[in-house]
């Protein structure tokens, strides 16, 4: 954020310029803005792991974070990989190491105490602490439109901290802990 903020002036756009700009790549405000929507990366291949083919098909050498999970400091607890991801040979992705994740890589992970509710993460099945939810984050994206999953939401009262009863349909019961 402090990269918009140095860039724009503010945490707005007000020109067709930063707009632009904020859609170049290379340009320092389009790398912002991109770590704000989707989320940042981790170099797998700085790690030791081979690179993937994602959904889609394409190539890549990076695993988003779970920025939300403060307790993650392992690799396969902070790379964001699930799904049926293959190797460039084709083989089913390997399990990532539990092999620690330097403070430095790990710079992105939300430590702040106001709740934040996100999407872009394609989840599936039911809200679980620590993958779609923490003390003070909750994922909404459990792909209803595409993936034939559900319409979640998250409806906040004003509570500091998640409560995995406020995801709507009421998931009360079954939203789980990791195990």
């Amino acid at each position: 954020m402090r990269t918009v903020v140095e860039q724009l002036g503010s945490n707005q756009f007000d020109t067709l310029d930063q707009l632009v700009q904020a859609s170049t790549k290379g340009d320092p405000l389009f790398e912002a803005v991109e770590i704000l929507l989707k989320g940042p990366e981790i170099s797998l291949l700085g790690y030791g792991q081979p690179a993937y083919c994602d959904k889609d098909g394409h190539h890549r050498k990076q695993a988003r974070l779970r920025w939300w999970n403060e307790e993650a400091t392992t690799l396969r607890a902070i790379a964001e990989m699930g799904g049926d991801f293959r190797t460039d040979d084709g083989d089913s992705y390997p399990p990532l190491p539990d092999v620690e994740v330097p403070v430095g890589d790990r710079s992105f992970v939300y430590t702040g105490k106001v709740p934040v509710v996100y999407g872009h993460y394609w989840r599936r099945g039911t809200p679980r602490y620590l993958l779609d939810w923490t003390a003070h984050t909750a994922c909404v994206d459990f792909s209803a439109v595409v993936k034939g999953g559900r319409l979640i939401a998250y409806r906040w009262s004003g509570e500091q901290e998640v409560w995995p009863e406020s995801y709507w349909p009421n998931t009360k019961g079954t939203v789980g802990q990791v195990t």
